[in-house]
């Protein structure tokens, strides 16, 4: 029998590997919530639109896994922030609805950053405060239903939310 011995670079490179797949995993799954929260958006906007003769359902779907990228990776650098870690310590229920408020804020940073770098035509709603307020709204719950199930995981334990939701009974 031959005892296999890893030199520590080997360890420090299979741990960075492990290290990155389990970052993709992250992304993947953010992307994915991301993108199926909007298309559910999108296709409220596309059916209303379809009532006007006005059919953009593919545009919609486009533009809302662009959205769901976009918004990922603003989402994974902001986690690791320390100032997104404030609330850890008390109630879920505080953590998650500052996690939301910052990470709102944090994305309409970003989309301001991104409107003055891509110059949109566009016509002024005609009323740009029920929108701002409508949109806010709509971030606030896309994120306190995500990091209410990541918090739940890291309280529980890391896959043991997963089992719950998905393993056998």
């Amino acid at each position: 029998m031959e005892l296999e011995v890893q030199t520590p670079a080997a360890t420090a490179k299979q741990s960075r590997k492990e290290r990155l797949i389990e970052e993709g995993k992250e992304i993947l799954s953010i992307v994915v919530y991301l993108f199926v929260s909007l298309s559910l958006l999108s296709t409220m906007k596309a059916l209303v639109l379809a009532q006007h003769g006005i059919n953009d359902f593919a545009h919609c779907y486009i533009v809302a896994l662009v959205e769901a990228l976009a918004l990922a990776k603003i989402v994974v650098i902001a986690q690791k922030l320390p100032l997104m870690e404030k609330f850890s310590h008390k109630p879920l229920f505080y953590s998650v609805l500052y996690k939301s408020v910052v990470m709102s804020i944090f994305i309409n940073i970003g989309a301001n950053i991104e409107e003055k770098i891509f110059v949109r035509h566009h016509v002024e709603p005609a009323h740009p405060i029920v929108l701002i307020f409508t949109h806010q709204v709509v971030l606030m719950i896309i994120f306190v239903a995500l990091f209410t199930v990541r918090g739940l995981n890291k309280e529980l334990g890391n896959g043991v939310l997963k089992k719950l939701f998905f393993g056998p009974k």
